[in-house]
């Protein structure tokens, strides 16, 4: 949604549907927010006519989305990277056949920040970080210009 304020284009790939991490909440209150909010999100993504794919996102459509210049913002756990357990949002900034790389924007406290750019991971083991949790959600939003 903050893509489209800006004037570009946007596609959501998510595998799951409905509110994403409410099995990591117990809180009834709190998950009653998570889906308040997740159901207002919907409502303004079908609004502004974002693309929404219940479907995983392909290595072979995020090296499209590079070829054409979109931009890839994926979410990964960050055990693979840190050893915590937490989601968190990459951008995948270029592949090759190896690889893709990503660009951290939040570095550890150990780490300065031209250490988290352009970062190679295999492209198994990106396959790998790129499910997150239990329900082993992966979502990504590709975007590009307008």
């Amino acid at each position: 949604l903050a893509a489209r304020r800006r004037g570009l284009s946007a596609t959501v790939y998510c595998n799951q549907s409905g509110p994403l991490f409410l099995d990591s909440v117990r809180d009834e209150n709190k998950k009653r927010v998570i889906e308040t909010v997740h159901r207002h999100f919907e409502d303004e993504a079908r609004q502004q006519a974002v693309p929404v794919h219940y479907q995983e996102l392909t290595a072979e459509r995020l090296d499209q989305a590079l070829q054409d210049g979109e931009v890839a913002i994926v979410l990964i756990s960050t055990w693979r990277l840190d050893g915590r357990k937490a989601p968190h949002w990459v951008v995948v900034s270029g592949a090759d056949r190896e690889c893709f790389y990503i660009h951290d924007p939040d570095p550890a406290d150990d780490q300065v920040p031209l250490d988290c750019q352009h970062v190679p991971i295999s492209r198994d083991r990106f396959e790998q970080m790129t499910r997150y949790g239990q329900s082993r959600l992966r979502t990504a939003v590709i975007v590009g210009r307008g």
